[in-house]
């Protein structure tokens, strides 16, 4: 498995909570909670590419016909550096 890791520090950036595991350019080094694990390197490379873009909020509105349509817009967080995070190979261990 593959994790997101802040190399200066060596914490993994944690699993998003709420909102059905979404949410996830929302969450920092220093959270709490479990670390967010990826079955394939690919998959952590493009959620590290949102979170370095910064927080992706989405904003839903209903149109005068009543259809709904979602708003997306970035806003960037200036404190995330790509050199400072890498993406790393982990090995999950079950013990019992």
């Amino acid at each position: 498995m593959f994790a997101i890791q802040h190399t200066p520090t060596g914490r993994l950036l944690p699993a998003p909570r709420g909102r059905g595991g979404r949410g996830g350019t929302f969450v920092e080094f220093g959270d709490d909670g479990p670390p967010r694990l990826f079955e394939k390197r690919v998959s952590a490379e493009h959620a590290l590419r949102w979170w370095l873009g910064g927080q992706c909020v989405v904003g839903q509105y209903q149109g005068w016909e009543g259809d709904v349509d979602e708003d997306w817009r970035i806003v960037p967080q200036k404190h995330r550096k790509g050199n400072e995070v890498a993406i790393v190979e982990v090995e999950l261990v079950v013990k019992g």
